[in-house]
């Protein structure tokens, strides 16, 4: 796929249509059909593009293929595609080529070449296809088709709140034939009938772009027109220029491991594709690939994918901040939805802070039934995830305006709800009862370790910040206070009285309470009784519910995050408990254990999991489905895990301010590695080398 953080379009081929899932998927543009799950919305697809041989359409679905091919060219953000098909004993050679414009980020640019090597008559047929690949629900409505002599047209609107989409189309031949106009109720086309000359290439350059609400056309029809003017391979040119910055920062290089650094620069090339353009929006946790998980925003970009940004795209990152501060009041009104005070933030956000979770999430794979989950309410989680990132961020740039901006208020809102959540059972002590950890295997658990850390950490980063800005402005710092004044007593007093986890006489750290007491046995165990492929583990009747088996990383990422918080000892007894009673049923997983283990110098004990982790995408070996619902495509967390590892697990990356280091932590496998880090404007080249590490200072700004 290709993507611009405003969109993403999916690695089909020109002559696909809906029933081979093409998707022209928008970031921030939601739709709900009904008493369907309410999700991200595709639009038309502008690309449509087709070859037909005496009225039969030319495709790859027939046994006439004589050769195919499709690349994606990283360095430069762009599909590629050759066919060679047999068309009564003649070879028709399709090359097309498209790419997310990077500096227009409403334009989507293709091109198509087509030749044939003996005189054969075709048509060629392109335009814009009304007919849209949806999950849950046909979203657009009321679909017109318009045209001119430049332009072709599809407007309508999404069903939930009637906002308008437009998709505009304008193109380019390099051969002198006038074409005739094809509309329908479900496509406006432009078609073309040809006499083909051997050996001569037959070219169409098409750009195409789209309005979401109150847009001006014009304005987009210029912008279109520029586009046709300068021409493919001009604004192909331009966009490199945008590739080349953005490698310069963020690749990673990783020395005599071919398979290692391919799976790197997909995940850096797909993360750089994701970086959300504005504060309006931020990342869905299925990218911009489709509709999965509603097109929402989960927990997993500001624990997995926020380093990345943190450390290679600063402006990104604190887009992806705001998104969450301007979310405030749809997390205030889940707290008063469920009964508390605060902020309580969205499990699969939308747009204002919206939850899209619902009661049901998963389907039983053999019945069909719906099966009520809990993340929504159990998973309280999320508040911690954004206050840690908000923290990191304060951290690494020097940015105390982004606390003035929001950020404070942010913190005290979700500080508030936690301390409204948790119940004092002891004059001294708070305990936090009925939520669910990253391990979503096991639901209504009680003081799970990690939850209560990131309670206790948000609650900490409140304080913090409140010294901070006082030193910084403290009148601005007060007139905020002021507001929370009366809610500080009791703030203060979980943080000093939360219950923390302790390692027990063997060293291990309880996930949570009754955890040890549950049945022990590993995952081979509880899968060989699954009685269908598609299974949920987890839940009021799951396998995996009275055992120790864990869907994914929690006590072992509670130890990646809090590095200082127990002893080496303690890490390598946890590392070595929980790996074995570990599924690893989310992509998020691996490369948590990956990292902990190159931190206790036992990288390559988990160089092979760190791999099938950072490859997920590339292999396609991970869960496509949970329970009976579809859960595939991009795996953005599984991206920034595997540069997470890289960097902060084989690199031992260590930051404060504006001071650098890093250790050497690789397996045997990689002998060398070099990336880039941005510290408050400075460039840090990193090179290790037969386990020497060199810091070089690139440019001061």
């Amino acid at each position: 796929m290709i993507a611009n953080g405003v969109y993403g379009y999916r690695g089909t081929l020109d002559e696909d249509d809906a029933t081979k899932g093409v998707a022209w998927n928008i970031n921030g543009l939601y739709d709900r059909v009904g008493e369907a799950w309410r999700e991200s919305v595709n639009l038309y697809n502008p690309l449509y593009t087709i070859l037909s041989y005496r009225g039969n359409p030319i495709t790859l679905s027939d046994d006439r293929v004589v050769r195919h091919k499709q690349q994606l060219g990283l360095s430069k953000g762009q599909h590629v595609r050759n066919s060679v098909i047999d068309v009564d004993g003649t070879q028709v050679h399709i090359h097309s080529e498209r790419f997310a414009d990077q500096h227009h980020r409403n334009l989507l640019h293709a091109s198509y070449a087509f030749s044939c090597d003996q005189p054969l008559t075709l048509e060629l047929y392109s335009g814009i296809d009304g007919i849209v690949y949806d999950l849950s629900g046909s979203h657009l409505e009321n679909t017109t088709f318009d045209y001119d002599e430049s332009f072709l047209i599809a407007s309508g609107q999404t069903q939930e709140q009637k906002i308008p989409v437009h998709v505009i189309k304008t193109m380019k031949v390099n051969f002198d034939i006038s074409p005739e106009i094809i509309k329908d109720n479900n496509k406006v086309l432009r078609r073309w009938q040809l006499t083909m000359e051997p050996g001569r290439t037959y070219k169409l350059s098409i750009h195409a772009g789209m309005i979401i609400g109150d847009g001006d056309i014009e304005d987009l029809k210029q912008s279109l027109s520029e586009a046709k003017k300068k021409g493919y391979n001009h604004l192909l040119a331009d966009n490199k220029e945008f590739w080349d910055e953005k490698w310069h920062i963020s690749d990673v290089d990783v020395g005599h491991h071919d398979k290692a650094d391919k799976a790197l620069t997909y995940a850096i090339y797909m993360l750089i594709s994701h970086r959300p353009p504005s504060e309006d929006v931020s990342i869905p946790a299925r990218g911009l690939s489709g509709q999965v998980y509603k097109g929402a925003v989960f927990w997993d970009t500001e624990m997995y994918m926020f380093p990345f940004y943190l450390n290679t795209d600063q402006a990104a990152a604190r887009n992806i901040l705001r998104y969450r501060i301007n979310g405030l009041s749809g997390a205030k009104q889940k707290a008063k939805e469920y009964g508390y005070k605060g902020a309580f933030y969205a499990w699969e956000s939308q747009e204002n802070g919206y939850d899209a979770c619902s009661d049901y999430n998963l389907s039983d794979p053999d019945t069909g039934k719906p099966v009520r989950t809990y993340f929504k309410e159990n998973q309280i989680h999320i508040n911690g995830a954004i206050a840690y990132a908000l923290n990191q961020y304060v951290k690494r740039t020097g940015d105390v305006s982004i606390l003035y901006e929001g950020g404070l208020e942010m913190l005290f809102e979700t500080a508030v709800f936690y301390a409204d959540r948790v119940k004092q059972t002891a004059k001294t002590k708070y305990e936090c009862f009925g939520v669910m950890g990253p391990d979503e295997y096991h639901e209504h658990v009680n003081n799970n370790a990690y939850t209560n850390v990131m309670i206790y950490h948000t609650l900490d980063v409140l304080i913090s910040s409140i010294v901070l800005l006082r030193k910084d402005d403290r009148e601005k710092t007060n007139a905020i206070v002021g507001v929370y004044q009366k809610r500080l007593k009791k703030i203060r007093d979980v943080r000093r009285h939360i219950l923390m986890p302790k390692p027990n006489e063997d060293g291990l750290i309880e996930q949570f309470d009754g955890y040890f007491e549950l049945n022990d046995v590993t995952p081979k165990t509880v899968l060989k009784k699954k009685r269908s492929g598609n299974e949920y583990l987890g839940g009021k009747d799951g396998l995996a519910t009275p055992t120790q088996v864990i869907k994914q990383a929690d006590v072992i990422l509670l130890l990646v995050l809090f590095p200082g918080m127990f002893p080496l000892s303690i890490q390598r007894a946890n590392l070595d408990y929980y790996a074995t009673r570990t599924e690893h049923g989310s992509t998020l997983s691996k490369a948590m254990y990956a990292q902990l283990a190159a931190r206790l110098g036992k990288a390559n004990d988990y160089f092979d999991m760190f791999l099938e982790g950072a490859s997920v995408d590339l292999t396609g070996e991970y869960k496509d489905h949970a329970g009976g619902t579809y859960i595939g495509g991009t795996h953005l967390a599984a991206c920034g895990g595997a540069y997470m590892t890289t960097v902060y697990g084989f690199a031992g990356l260590k930051h404060k301010k504006a001071m650098l280091m890093a250790e050497s932590n690789m397996p045997k496998a990689i002998r060398n590695l070099h990336f880039r880090v941005n510290m408050r404007g400075n460039i840090a080249y990193v090179t290790i080398r037969r386990n020497i590490v060199t810091i070089k200072w690139e440019e001061t700004t």
